[in-house]
């Protein structure tokens, strides 16, 4: 398999994803805001976080939100 045909499948996938996370996630956004209020709290307003893309990127998101520095 190719990356871009993997790509192209993970991308038909993510609101998949996304909408199964919340289905059985309890809290999930709640989850994610306080993780990014957790980074802002440890290291600022400007932090370096490194996403190892295990996700759809929404704690990265959520951290951006938080922290756009």
């Amino acid at each position: 398999m190719s990356e871009d045909s993997t790509i192209r499948c993970y991308d038909r996938h993510a609101a998949a994803y996304d909408l199964y996370q919340r289905a059985v996630v309890p809290e999930y956004d709640t989850a994610l805001e306080t993780t990014a209020l957790i980074v802002e709290r440890l290291l600022g307003k400007s932090p370096r976080v490194l996403d190892l893309g295990c996700g759809t990127g929404n704690a990265s998101a959520a951290i951006l939100r938080t922290s756009p520095g």
